[in-house]
């Protein structure tokens, strides 16, 4: 196993690296606490619901490394707690030699203290805007300011949405059976009070591939409290 002196040294020489080193560099080099202390501060409304697990922080996901293949969803809906001029980035990364060298991602920016940094929630990784560009290498093909992504959302959560009162029962939760394209199935159970999002297959609108649900709490135009419900393929765990 390379030390980290070593694994900087190949950094320096435009070596390639795993991801697994890439992080390695990240953890030993820190993040200032205020930064974090900020995000959690702006994500306490926020909880995730991945399939039928239990509604949790997004830090306890991004520390179990849960949220792999959700990036897009993902970055969107956090993007809805960051200040207006933050942005939603999608691109190309390179998360590590071979299959990841050309991986297609999206991650978050955000200015703290007159800094930039990314928040990776599916990568688990939270740094300055330099070290991610400098080790992932990101070939962006979109960026989404986070003010375009609340209106829509916002815009879609004051929708009319109806209700099939026949599908849930008596504590309004309904049952139903989810199937993926590779076969893979699993139960899903909704609440009656979950909104449906309907995305967009263009990469460059504010809710690219976001089929997800949210139980939505929006007072004065702003969103104050969401639940995100994906319904992630159980096969990507």
């Amino acid at each position: 196993m390379l030390g980290i002196n070593e694994v900087i040294v190949n950094l320096v020489m435009n070596i390639s690296l795993t991801e697994k080193q890439k992080k390695r560099i990240l953890k030993a080099k820190g993040i200032n606490y205020f930064v974090l202390e900020y995000l959690k501060e702006k994500f306490g409304n926020l909880t995730i619901k991945l399939n039928n697990d239990d509604e949790v922080s997004l830090f306890s996901l991004m520390e179990n490394e849960k949220l792999m293949t959700t990036c897009f969803q993902t970055s969107e809906t956090i993007a809805a707690f960051l200040n207006d001029d933050d942005k939603v980035e999608r691109g190309y990364i390179s998360r590590g030699i071979s299959s990841h060298s050309n991986y297609n991602h999206s991650w978050v920016t955000f200015k703290f203290d007159n800094k930039e940094y990314v928040l990776d929630a599916c990568l688990n990784v939270l740094c300055t805007k330099e070290d991610y560009y400098k080790l992932f290498k990101p070939n962006i093909y979109a960026t989404v300011s986070a003010k375009d992504i609340k209106d829509e959302l916002i815009r879609q959560f004051s929708m009319p949405h109806e209700i099939d009162e026949s599908k849930f029962d008596e504590n309004g939760i309904s049952y139903d059976i989810g199937m993926w394209d590779n076969g893979c199935t699993c139960l899903v159970t909704r609440k009656k009070d979950e909104i449906d999002i309907e995305g967009s297959e263009n990469r460059e609108d504010p809710l690219y591939g976001n089929w997800s649900s949210y139980i939505a709490d929006v007072k004065d135009n702003d969103i104050k409290k969401l639940v995100f419900h994906h319904y992630k393929n159980p096969c990507s765990y």
